[in-house]
């Protein structure tokens, strides 16, 4: 027939979007967002090491409560990531706007 391209062509199968997402980093919630944030009590069968001392409060300034001070820290620094991972963009070039 026409628009046929002489091979089959596979079936495109869409994998299912999940319902939840473990951040490691959460650092901004937008306020649509929420809505849908909790801490939970443990992830893959650990518990958390660290849980909010306010349950509530899910955005602002969030105080926590480590569970296990007597444990070495593993820390997440700016300075760590590699060369690979994302990079901050260069600022733009100096411009003069002029209105049309």
């Amino acid at each position: 027939g026409e628009g046929e391209a002489g091979g089959e062509e596979k079936p495109v199968t869409k994998e299912p979007e999940p319902n939840e997402e473990i951040l490691n980093n959460p650092c901004r919630v937008l306020k649509g967002q929420i809505q849908y944030i909790s801490f939970p009590k443990e992830v893959d069968g650990n518990a958390v090491r660290y849980t909010p001392l306010l349950e509530k409060r899910h955005v602002g300034f969030l105080l926590l409560r480590d569970t296990r001070p007597e444990e070495p820290e593993d820390l997440f620094l700016e300075e760590d990531k590699s060369a690979d991972e994302e990079k901050e963009p260069d600022p733009p070039e100096p411009f003069e706007w002029t209105d049309n």
